[in-house]
């Protein structure tokens, strides 16, 4: 009921990198692959972070499109039933800390409805911390179970448990910490603590286990650059980061409570946090929480164990996407608190018991009025996903000054051919960041598809200023800059190209086109030997056969040609230049017979 109107959504944003381009997801069903190889698709090719290694999750899209292809509704209807044992999994966890029944499933039910979730469950790519609360939710079952009675498959589960959280994102390691948590919140006897070790030990081989696959995959610790967008806490001092993250966590306090405004994009500038920030309310609220939370995780320690251990787990699950202990890739993600909430839910057992116990029906109500107010706003936000324009929109109107919620909602309307309003939003995120390179990339590409040439240059060069080795800027550059009849700066723009991206075949083959207009035989063969290394076709077979003509005769090109010709059998070019070729050495037959097997092959295809 909470997020219905998600299943009528589409992919949106990284959606479409994880899912509609990752060939692990669309194309053939191969979870051995998946598991030992980073999956490109997950960001795309232009974002820093590079390849991603969340393999169970993008072994869960595959099989959905197995089941569905690309039908967005079955990936939401998965996400939804994953929120749903997430859900569960907090009532579990609460009863077994000594929660009561009642006081357990309100505090469910609080989990369900908290709007600040809806980004996890509404996103496609959410399924990622969705899959990882489920296998920690689920793990925590298992090692309270384990420390009660002993039994070796609770452990062992548990074990298995935390490896597929780690599969499905990183933050699962976190988990780690598991037993030494519950020896400090709940009476620990000796045996008990001897369970706790051995469940400790347990999941340290389960992270050997997770390593060691990933090892297969790629490097254990990809680097990940500091970028200002993306995160501004990763290119301040040490005090400004601090005092951002600090402010970071006092707004996710506050949209768990008050779910207002909630966003999905929250980089540069959009909080105003960056080089010089000295702090906010946001922040002195923040230390305020944590003092009171720490304060009442002391001393319930004795009397309520689920508070001691839930605001425990919240710490250690939120400490990873802090900022604060290790930098990550975004200053601040609503999906982020997904996992850390469900330590804040259980923590909050007990007084939703309590108020259940002595308020009576009173507090139910209470409960009930704050939950559907909630289940308001997860419709409204919910709603928000039903395409990439409603998303960004929604973004930029909460955010103004978020410079990516408008470069991303600029291509949301380039895709529905909504021009003019992509330029004003590409143009918005150059005011708010001006060396965004991405953004002038896409403005380019607008302005040059309106023909309006000296804007796209204009654009192409500052992207090629703030972003020196995006290959396509360059390769676009060189595009334009033949269209507007200067050949010598089309030909740098795609030398430059060629350095950057030596596989890339498109480049090659522009590259070596452009060379030929400008008769630079010799330098067009090698640069169309690249591209035929790459895969090239009978055309580009041709238009080497050009350049060898022109530097050397027609001994020289034939080969070329009659090359093009076995590669397409009848095309036209490649006949006619390698007739000329024959007759013009006299070799009459062979022009004759040429022509014969070229019409009888142009027969048999129908042609």
């Amino acid at each position: 009921m909470c997020f219905w109107p998600a299943l009528d959504g589409s992919f949106v944003s990284d959606d479409r990198n994880a899912i509609v381009a990752n060939a692990y997801v669309v194309g053939p069903l191969e979870p051995a692959t998946i598991f030992t190889e980073f999956s490109a698709g997950w960001w795309g090719v232009a974002r820093d972070e590079g390849a991603g290694y969340r393999p169970l999750v993008t072994l869960s899209f595959a099989l959905n499109h197995a089941l569905s292809g690309l039908a967005p509704r079955s990936y939401h209807a998965v996400n939804l039933a994953l929120h749903g044992l997430v859900s569960w999994l907090v009532f579990l966890v609460a009863v077994r800390l000594g929660t009561s029944r009642p006081g357990a499933l309100l505090a469910a039910t609080v989990f369900c409805a908290l709007p600040i979730h809806t980004e996890a469950v509404a996103w496609v790519v959410g399924r990622a911390e969705l899959l990882t609360a489920a296998a920690a939710g689920a793990m925590l079952v298992c090692l309270i179970d384990y420390r009660r009675r002993g039994q070796l498959a609770a452990v062992s589960g548990a074990a298995a448990l935390f490896v597929l959280g780690l599969f499905s994102k990183e933050n699962a390691v976190t988990m780690l910490a598991a037993p030494l948590l519950l020896t400090i919140a709940l009476p620990t006897r000796p045996f008990e603590r001897r369970r706790d070790l051995v469940a400790t030990a347990a999941l340290a081989v389960g992270l050997l286990v997770y390593l060691g696959v990933r090892a297969l995959a790629g490097p254990l610790l990809p680097s990940v650059a500091g970028d200002q967008l993306d995160n501004p806490l990763a290119v301040v001092e040490l005090p400004a980061r601090i005092a951002g993250a600090a402010s970071v966590l006092g707004r996710y306090l506050q949209l768990t409570v008050w779910p207002w405004p909630l966003s999905v994009d929250y980089s540069y500038d959009a909080l105003g946090i960056g080089a010089g920030f000295r702090g906010d309310p946001y922040g002195a609220a923040a230390v305020v929480a944590c003092v009171a939370l720490a304060t009442a995780a002391w001393r319930t320690r004795s009397s309520d164990p689920a508070v001691t251990f839930g605001l425990l787990m919240a710490a250690a699950t939120y400490s990873i996407v802090s900022n604060s202990v290790v930098l990550i890739g975004t200053i601040m993600g609503e999906r982020l608190f997904y996992l850390p909430t469900f330590g804040l839910c259980v923590a909050a057992a007990p007084a939703l018991a309590r108020l259940e116990q002595r308020a009576g029906r009173k507090g139910l109500a209470l409960v009930a009025v704050v939950a559907l107010a909630w289940v308001v706003v997860d419709h409204a936000r919910a709603r928000a996903w039903r395409s990439p324009v409603a998303l960004f929109e929604a973004a930029t109107a909460v955010y103004p000054r978020s410079a990516r919620a408008h470069m991303e909602l600029g291509s949301a309307y380039g895709a529905m051919n909504r021009q003019d309003e992509a330029i004003e939003a590409f143009r918005a995120a150059t005011a708010i960041k001006p060396d965004y390179a991405a953004a002038w990339y896409n403005l380019g590409n607008f302005h040059a598809r309106r023909q309006q040439f000296d804007d796209a240059l204009a654009a192409y060069d500052q992207a090629v200023t703030h972003a020196p080795r995006l290959t396509r800027a360059w390769h676009n550059l060189a595009l334009v800059h033949r269209q507007r009849g200067r050949p010598q700066q089309a030909v740098a723009a795609a030398e430059r190209a060629s350095e950057l991206s030596p596989a890339d075949l498109g480049v090659w083959i522009l590259l070596a086109d452009l060379l030929l207009a400008e008769g630079r035989y010799a330098e067009a063969v090698p640069a169309y030997d690249e591209a035929l290394e790459l895969g090239a076709t009978a055309a580009t077979r041709i238009n080497r056969g050009v350049a060898m003509q022109r530097l050397a005769g027609c001994d020289a090109a034939l080969p070329d040609y009659l090359a093009a010709l076995e590669a397409a059998p009848g095309h036209r070019t490649a006949l006619a230049n390698a007739v000329g070729c024959l007759q013009a050495d006299g070799r009459i037959d062979e022009a004759r017979a040429l022509v014969e097997r070229a019409e009888v092959a142009t027969r048999h295809d129908g042609r």
